[in-house]
């Protein structure tokens, strides 16, 4: 059986990251909420764990509803006078998925040794049991 059974690449993705957000029930819906109302898909999401009862999320959408997503923030710092955010874009994110990545040990250290080895930078990192997504 194949530990990996399908590796993919998608370009020009943006990464944006929120900081200060106040670590209380519902704000992190709110803050997807307000992107749904905006029609941005986003893609990857990793958020922090809370410190000092702020916490930061990030997630990534593609480079073309990146304007969209500058609208959202400048309306959604309104909201949250605290909050910071950082953008990127023209990354590039990889995907490798498997069912056999499942139940086998080390699959995400040689995906990372892989892209060290390429001289690649790891900005954001997603998983599943049976998939890894690097931006």
């Amino acid at each position: 059986m194949k530990t990996v059974s399908s590796l993919t690449a998608a370009y020009d993705i943006s990464l944006i990251t929120l900081t200060n957000i106040p670590n209380k029930p519902g704000n992190i819906a709110k803050v997807f909420q307000r992107i749904k109302a905006d029609g941005i898909n986003v893609d990857m999401i990793s958020k922090t764990a809370p410190y000092r009862d702020l916490t930061n999320v990030s997630f990534t959408l593609s480079d073309e509803e990146f304007p969209k997503a500058l609208a959202f923030l400048s309306q959604l710092k309104k909201e949250y006078p605290l909050l910071g955010a950082e953008v990127k874009s023209g990354s590039t994110k990889i995907t490798v998925a498997g069912e056999g990545m499942r139940n086998t040990p080390g699959v995400a250290a040689d995906v990372f040794q892989i892209i060290a080895d390429c001289g690649g930078e790891i900005v954001l990192i997603t998983t599943a049991e049976t998939e890894i997504s690097v931006l």
